[in-house]
């Protein structure tokens, strides 16, 4: 489980964020009332993270704003 995540805002997208961590993105999912006080991307971001999983939605979606489909 992850407790938390420290790295660049990649790319916010309401209500997703993009957070990159040496390396590796992180897509998380938060509340607006978190969206709109977050700084812009490029920014450096300390998250504490609560996971609710959510059967096959849960780690990712066809949804998000960072994937086009070929990967």
């Amino acid at each position: 489980m992850i407790g938390s995540l420290r790295g660049v805002l990649a790319g916010k997208e309401p209500p997703r964020l993009l957070v990159e961590v040496q390396g590796v993105g992180y897509e998380v999912e938060v509340p607006m009332s978190t969206y709109l006080t977050l700084p812009p991307a490029g920014s450096t971001v300390h998250l504490l993270i609560h996971q609710v999983p959510r059967g096959e939605a849960a780690g990712g979606s066809a949804l998000s704003p960072w994937r086009n489909g070929n990967g």
